[in-house]
């Protein structure tokens, strides 16, 4: 199994570390993928480790117990979801931007920092990223607004990785 490589979450305040409940070997790559993340994330950044699949319990090889501990052991939050069903995964991204919020709020992040982890825009360039009108605003080049729960083409949600 692979995986996005360094790059994907190189500077990133909030990290989404996802295995398959039914793949052993999933699970056992998260100790690369956290080595990777702490060298390259800010101090300051949140771990969340998703357990997938959760609508397979009766293939599962990895135990909620297991994972529970080694989330808690490497302080992440820890949840399972099922991107089949979609059981709690619009909940798991809010939950991460409640934390990231929260530490912007309490001033551990400032935005207006490079290395903060946390892209800022004007608000002019917000406007024009979600498609308004704001008479000086440009969509600045390569961005793309996702709007949470927004329904694309065929029903899909918006958003995703990779």
């Amino acid at each position: 199994m692979g995986y996005c490589g360094t790059s994907y979450y190189r500077g990133s305040i909030g990290t989404l570390f996802v295995y398959d409940i039914t793949n052993r070997e999933t699970f056992l790559n998260l100790s690369k993928w956290m080595t990777d993340a702490r060298q390259l994330t800010p101090p300051h950044s949140i771990f969340v480790l998703v357990g997938n699949k959760a609508d397979r319990e009766f293939q599962r090889a990895v135990t909620y117990e297991e994972a529970a501990e080694y989330a808690q052991k490497n302080n992440m939050i820890f949840v399972e979801a099922s991107a089949k069903t979609g059981e709690k995964v619009e909940a798991t991204f809010l939950e991460l931007a409640k934390r990231i919020i929260a530490l912007v709020k309490d001033g551990a992040v400032r935005p207006s920092e490079p290395d903060s982890g946390v892209q800022s825009m004007r608000p002019q360039d917000v406007v024009a990223a979600a498609g308004g009108s704001a008479n000086r605003a440009q969509k600045p080049a390569g961005s793309r607004a996702v709007r949470v729960g927004e329904q694309g083409r065929a029903g899909q949600l918006g958003g995703g990785c990779c």
